[in-house]
C-alpha cells in the first residue's frame, strides 16, 4: 500500500514529507531535516521543557484555532498532518527583531546557561496566544513543564511579570511584586471578578476563614480586610518602560491553507517506515475495523508513554493506530450523574472542563472533580497534558497513575466497544487484574469515562504520595 504525504507548516513554511517515519521526532526533525536548532534536546521525555514548541490547528469540535505548548521531543512528525508549528525561530531573531518576550528575558536576566531559554521563552509564547494578558498565576502554570537549573527562576519570573495585569489576591504568590515600582496593591479580585484563591485551588467556600470569593459574611475574607498591604519592591535590574509593547495584531497568522481545509473531509492516512506503519484513522468505524485487523495495534495519542517506552525501553511496535481525529473520542457531554470525556480527550480540556463545573454546581457535588483537578495540577506541565489524552492514562494501567485511584474511589464509568460490541463497566479493582495489564479484549477500545458528580452524603479526599515516601 503506496504511503501517503505528510503536510504540516513550520514556522509560516509549508513541509511537505513524502516519507515519514513514524520514528521520526519533530525535535529530530527539526534540528537534522530543517536545521532549526534553538529547539533543544534534554531529557527526551518531556520533563525539562527545553524542546517546547507551539502547535496551532483548526479544532473542528470548538470551531476556531487553537494554540497549545507540546514537546518536540515526544511528538511523531506522523501527528501533525495539517497542524502548524512554531519555533522559537519563528518569532523573532537578532537579525530581523526580537520578540517582546525574548527581549524581556534576555535584559531580566532570566538566560544564563541558556540551553533552557527557547523552551521557556515557547512557553510564555504561547500563553500570551492565548491570554494577552495573563495574571501572575497563569504564567507560573505556563512554566510548570519547564525547568532552570541556573537561574533560580526569579529573574525570569522577574521578567515576565511585566506581561501581567494585577491579581489583586495577597495568597498569590507573585501577587505582592507585581509592579516594582508601585509598593501599594490592591487585594480582593482579579480582573474577572473572580477569587483568585478560590480560582487556583477550586477549593469549596470555607467557613474558617479561607477565600469565599467576597462573602459579606466571613470576616476573615482577604475581601473584606484594609487594603493596606504593602511590599518593599526588590531590586530591579532592569526598567520595564523601556520594553517594548506587546502589540497581539502583530503575530503571525494562521496558515490560510490549513484553515481553507477546516471543513474539508478527512481520510484515513498511512505513513511508513522501516519498522514500523503509522495509521491515522478518520472514523470509529475505521477505527474498530484497524483494531480488528491488528489486535496488537498500540493506539498513539500524546505519545507520552508510547514514545518513552521505544526511546527509553528499545520497545517496538510495528503498527501504531492514531484515533485522535476521531469525533467521539473527543466529546464532552455533560448529564446528570456525571461528565462524559471521550478516550481521546487532552487533559487540558479535561481541566478546564472541571474547572467550568466547580465554579457553576454547588460544592457538595463537586468533591470528586476537585479531587481530579488537584491530581491534574501535580500530574505534568502544559506540554504534557496539552496532548496526553484522558483514555490513554487509563489504559496504560501504570501502578503509579495519579488519576486511575480517583477514578476508581469515586465509581467512574468506562464505556468499552470493539467491532459488533459496546459495554460500560464500573472503573474498579476487576478492571485491572494484574501489571499494566486491564480487561479489555485485543479488539476492544475505550470510548469513553463518565466522571460522577458527588453526592450530598459523599466524602472524598486526594492526595499524592512523594516518591520514594514509604506507606505506613
Amino acid at each position: 500500500m503506496t504511503a501517503d504525504e505528510l503536510v504540516f507548516f513550520v514556522n509560516g513554511k509549508k513541509v511537505v514529507e513524502k516519507n515519514a517515519d513514524p520514528e521520526t521526532t519533530l525535535l529530530a526533525y527539526l534540528r537534522r531535516k530543517l536545521g532549526l536548532s534553538g529547539t533543544k534536546l534534554g531529557c527526551g521525555e518531556g520533563g525539562c521543557g527545553a524542546c517546547t514548541v507551539m502547535f496551532s490547528k483548526y479544532d473542528r469540535l470548538q470551531n476556531k484555532i487553537i494554540h497549545f505548548s507540546a514537546n518536540a521531543c515526544l511528538a511523531p512528525i506522523c501527528s501533525l498532518h495539517h497542524v502548524a508549528v512554531t519555533t522559537v525561530e519563528g518569532i523573532g531573531s537578532t537579525k530581523s527583531r526580537l520578540h517582546p518576550v525574548q527581549e524581556r528575558i534576555a535584559k531580566s536576566h532570566g538566560s544564563q546557561c541558556g540551553f533552557c531559554t527557547p523552551g521557556i521563552v515557547m512557553s510564555m509564547y504561547t500563553l500570551l496566544r492565548n491570554q494577552p494578558e495573563p495574571t501572575m498565576e497563569e504564567i507560573e502554570d505556563a512554566f510548570q513543564g519547564n525547568l532552570c537549573r541556573c537561574t533560580g527562576y526569579r529573574p525570569i519570573l522577574q521578567g515576565f511579570r511585566t506581561f501581567a495585569r494585577v491579581s489583586g489576591c495577597p495568597r498569590t504568590s507573585v501577587a505582592l511584586l507585581l509592579k516594582q515600582q508601585h509598593p501599594a496593591i490592591t487585594v480582593g479580585r482579579d480582573a474577572k471578578g473572580l477569587c483568585i484563591t478560590e480560582k487556583r485551588e477550586k477549593m469549596a467556600r470555607w467557613q474558617d476563614g479561607g477565600c469565599c470569593g467576597g462573602n459579606v459574611d466571613n470576616p476573615n475574607c482577604c475581601m473584606n480586610q484594609k487594603k493596606d498591604h504593602t511590599v518593599t519592591p526588590s531590586p530591579c535590574l532592569f526598567n520595564p518602560e523601556e520594553f517594548m509593547p506587546l502589540d497581539p495584531t502583530q503575530e503571525p497568522i494562521f496558515p490560510p491553507e490549513l484553515l481553507r481545509l477546516k471543513d474539508a473531509p478527512r481520510k484515513q492516512l498511512r505513513f511508513e517506515g522501516e519498522r514500523v506503519t503509522w495509521i491515522q484513522a478518520s472514523t470509529l468505524k475505521e477505527l474498530l475495523d484497524l483494531k480488528a485487523q491488528h489486535p496488537e495495534a498500540k493506539l498513539v495519542v500524546g505519545n507520552t508513554e508510547i514514545g518513552f517506552e521505544m526511546k527509553f525501553k528499545n520497545r517496538l511496535f510495528p503498527v501504531i493506530i492514531c484515533p485522535a481525529w476521531i469525533p467521539e473520542l473527543n466529546l464532552v457531554e455533560r448529564g446528570p450523574e456525571g461528565i462524559s470525556f471521550g478516550a481521546a480527550c487532552p487533559l487540558d480540556s479535561v481541566e478546564k472542563t472541571l474547572q467550568d463545573a466547580v465554579a457553576e454546581l454547588p460544592a457538595h457535588k463537586t468533591e470528586v472533580f476537585r479531587g481530579v483537578l488537584e491530581q491534574l495540577r501535580w500530574l505534568g506541565g502544559k506540554q504534557v497534558k496539552s496532548v496526553a489524552s484522558i483514555g490513554g492514562n487509563i489504559i496504560t494501567a501504570s501502578p503509579i497513575s495519579d488519576l486511575n485511584p480517583v477514578f476508581m474511589a469515586s465509581g467512574a464509568k468506562l464505556t468499552i466497544v470493539s467491532r459488533g460490541t459496546r459495554r460500560t463497566v464500573p472503573m474498579d479493582h476487576t478492571f485491572f487484574p494484574g501489571y499494566r495489564k486491564t480487561r479489555l479484549s485485543p479488539e476492544e477500545i475505550l470510548l469513553s469515562i463518565e466522571i460522577p458528580i458527588a453526592g450530598r452524603a459523599s466524602f472524598s479526599q486526594h492526595l499524592s504520595r512523594p516518591p520514594g515516601e514509604k506507606m505506613t
